[in-house]
């Protein structure tokens, strides 16, 4: 088993990459980001043939339950700014 996530620095470069498309978090969001928190990616699919769409669990400050939001991207800057961790079962 595998899963995807990202750091807040990553993620707000791909929040960037998101701005003038269909989805993507707001400027509260952002700024209420836990700046060491790790999200977690929970679905990706392509989505217009040139982007990609996913719904992350983001880390907030100060809250224990993750915020669930969509972004889109383009498929070379989600690719640039997410990791892949092996878990064993």
């Amino acid at each position: 088993m595998s899963y995807q996530f990202t750091y807040t620095e990553n993620f707000k470069r791909m929040e960037i990459d998101s701005r003038g498309r269909n989805r993507g978090p707001n400027e509260a969001l952002i700024a209420a980001l836990d700046p060491d928190g790790i999200h977690v990616l929970a679905f990706t699919m392509p989505h217009n043939d040139c982007e990609v769409r996913n719904q992350w669990l983001v880390k907030l400050l100060d809250q224990e339950e993750p915020q669930p939001i969509f972004m889109d991207n383009s498929f070379e800057v989600f690719a640039e700014n997410t990791f892949k961790q092996m878990k064993e079962d």
